[in-house]
């Protein structure tokens, strides 16, 4: 049965003819991970261009890391889901204290998620 749905629902290179998972598809991807080298260059892309300006922090900066993959790091250096009053933030300074508030905002209202303060509406 499962193995029926996947031949419908999938292609290759996530399956093979047969229906039967590539585990190889789902491994990590060389690159993929964040280095201590590229955090710092986030946070200075950060001081340099304000929190929001992905596409400026990827081209001058992390040309390896694409907008959203900037966008999540960012959440994850804030410690908030949606990170829109910090547009244009570049005090570098001010992130461990947003973080902290996040976090502890996110633990207050159990809304606190690997990490992440989920402060989204949902209106």
């Amino acid at each position: 049965m499962n193995r029926e749905i996947r031949l419908k629902l999938c292609s290759p290179p996530i399956i093979d003819q047969q229906g039967n998972i590539n585990h190889a598809y789902f491994a990590d991807i060389p690159g993929a991970h964040w280095s201590e080298n590229d955090e710092d260059l986030l946070i200075q892309g950060i001081e340099r261009y304000g929190v929001g300006n992905y596409d400026q922090i990827s081209k001058h900066l992390l040309p390896n890391k694409d907008i959203i993959e900037i966008r999540l790091r960012t959440c994850m250096l804030l410690g908030a889901h949606n990170i829109d009053e910090f547009k244009g933030l570049k005090d570098s300074n001010k992130i461990a204290d947003i973080k902290t508030k996040n976090l502890n905002a996110g633990k207050k209202t159990g809304k606190l998620k690997y990490g992440i303060y989920l402060n989204y509406n949902l209106n």
